[in-house]
């Protein structure tokens, strides 16, 4: 999206995504900035309010955004998106086809194996943003 859309990127995270915050925005470039460990809940759902879109696993600030009203790509493993899924309209939920066994257990998310979600790749990721983008789904200027 920066080189595609000329996007700012934003991270959010707790004091102890310090520094994976940093490892990202490293990699992205001028046009990223950790906000990790940086907000109170009330400014945290401040910042997600002015965001065009957030792209977020199945987390607090996920639930946040829907209820400020920011358009979401929310990304789900092991979680349920029918029991923990955003609420509200024009979300968009990815979450991987079920393996063999079916969809992993529904606590498995206390589990430290990515491999479930690891399979929603970069590019379904973008293509979703993408065509949220030219939906004018988003609220936000």
């Amino acid at each position: 999206m920066v080189e595609e859309r000329g996007a700012s990127i934003h991270v959010f995270g707790s004091p102890a995504d310090e520094d994976i915050g940093q490892n990202l925005i490293d990699g992205i470039g001028a046009q990223a900035t950790s906000h990790c460990g940086r907000y109170s809940l009330p400014e945290l759902g401040s910042a997600l309010q002015q965001m065009d879109v957030l792209i977020s696993n199945d987390s607090g600030p996920m639930h946040l955004a829907a209820a400020v009203g920011t358009p979401l790509i929310a990304l789900f493993g092991p979680t349920d998106p029918a029991q923990t899924g955003p609420w509200g309209e024009g979300h968009t939920v990815l979450r991987p086809e079920p393996g063999p066994k079916g969809f992993p257990d529904h606590r498995d998310y206390k589990h430290l194996d990515n491999e479930f979600i690891s399979r929603i790749t970069v590019e379904e990721v973008f293509m979703k943003l993408l065509a949220k983008k030219d939906s004018d789904e988003f609220n936000h200027g």
